[in-house]
């Protein structure tokens, strides 16, 4: 699913609009899954909104263009 998903982004991204990395929050458990799949856990100063019920997951992104791979 999470390759699929991956994928439909990158369709989205050529097609309609640009953007360079996927940005999620992970529960802890959830958080192997996401850095097998490179993922990369966002820096304090690169931080991106957050809701009241995210407060103990951590925020994660996908580089999507080569250069930053």
């Amino acid at each position: 699913m999470l390759d699929n998903c991956i994928a439909l982004a990158e369709k989205l991204r050529e097609e309609y609009i640009g953007f360079s990395c996927i940005t999620l929050y992970s529960t802890k458990v959830g958080e192997w899954l996401y850095q097998r799949n490179d993922f990369q856990v966002l820096e304090e100063d690169m931080s991106i909104s957050r809701l009241d019920s995210e407060n103990k997951c951590k925020p994660m992104y996908l580089p999507l263009d080569e250069e930053n791979v």
